[in-house]
């Protein structure tokens, strides 16, 4: 297991925000919450995913805990263009139900907050890959305001800078680029939406977005925010229009059209890279999961990032979505 040092000055019990709707984002939240014993879907996970525009190497890193099933769920995939380097994909660690602070270092991954919402690292270590990135913010954490359809359950992300290396076998690879990190916990029931598309993309310090659509019974959903030239605004539109490897798989390519609060507009194309295949079962549901690791072009410009699609039943895929109006999220400037 990685060496790890817990930092919890700040930290706290949230026991009292259950139940609390749309309760302000804290530097307390950076740490671990409350288990909700009487939810066997209570989860609490960190992700992040990462890409060097220069080399072309890329992946994710999540580390989540299942409490109450006593289950851990670990991902540690590296890839180099369109081949798989190292790829740690485990969804059945045992843990105790009473895991605490630990559930952010049970594993071969380890992640660690240096500056609540600023600054973290990740570690990985599985005998075969060993890994150390810093992960620096860019652009303030986003907060998903979702308690209105899943209650208890908190989303917040950010994009920034990675830097660090990972070696595998006799080789080692510089890392230097960007990266989207989110940190989630309460009941996550993926079978509330038919159909989604979380979308992130890094072009530069200057130029990254998430863009997110929620689709149920037909209605879609708007949420995520565009950072353009140091500001960083919420969508108020969104337009996706996609091509399949086959009928609700993996996204081969997006259109994606954009606009923010302050009127600014992006247009990306995605292009797949790599696919992750995961499948979510809950509450006698399942859900089909590609996290979908792509290239984006804007006009000249180049930037990586994720399209991941998640899917129940891939008969009534949809290959095109606009949401409008009302952002379900809130940019914290202040943290």
């Amino acid at each position: 297991m990685p060496s790890v040092k817990v930092h919890t000055e700040g930290w706290y019990d949230a026991k009292e925000r259950e139940g609390v709707k749309d309760m302000p984002l804290t530097i307390g939240d950076e740490g671990i919450h409350h288990i909700d014993v009487s939810n066997p879907g209570w989860r609490e996970n960190w992700y992040f995913n990462f890409f060097d525009h220069r080399t072309s190497v890329h992946g994710i890193a999540s580390v989540g805990v299942r409490p109450n099933i006593r289950r851990g769920e670990t991902v540690f995939a590296v890839f180099e263009g369109h081949r798989a380097l190292h790829v740690f994909n485990k969804f059945d660690i045992d843990i105790p139900p009473d895991i605490g602070t630990e559930r952010q270092h049970y594993g071969p991954l380890a992640v660690e907050s240096i500056q609540p919402f600023k600054e973290w690292v990740i570690r990985f270590d599985d005998g075969m890959c060993r890994a150390e990135m810093t992960w620096k913010a860019i652009s303030p954490p986003y907060d998903y305001d979702w308690t209105e359809f899943e209650k208890d359950a908190r989303h917040y992300q950010h994009a920034g800078l990675i830097d660090g290396s990972i070696v595998i076998k006799d080789r080692t690879i510089r890392l230097q680029g960007f990266g989207e990190r989110d940190h989630a916990w309460g009941p996550r029931e993926y079978g509330l939406w038919d159909q989604t598309y979380w979308v992130t993309g890094q072009f530069s310090k200057e130029l990254c977005f998430h863009a997110c659509n929620l689709s149920a019974k037909g209605k879609d959903y708007l949420l995520g925010f565009l950072h353009k030239d140091g500001e960083t605004s919420n969508l108020t539109a969104l337009a996706i229009d996609a091509i399949y490897g086959y009928p609700g798989g993996p996204v081969l390519s997006c259109l994606l059209r954009m606009q923010d609060e302050d009127g600014r507009t992006l247009e990306v194309r995605s292009e797949l890279m790599n696919v992750l295949y995961m499948l979510a079962a809950q509450a006698g549901m399942e859900s089909h999961y590609f996290v979908c690791l792509s290239k984006f072009t804007c006009g000249d410009l180049v930037g990586y990032g994720t399209v991941d699609h998640i899917i129940t039943d891939r008969r009534t895929a949809r290959y095109h979505f606009l949401s409008a109006g009302r952002n379900w999220g809130t940019i914290y400037h202040n943290l």
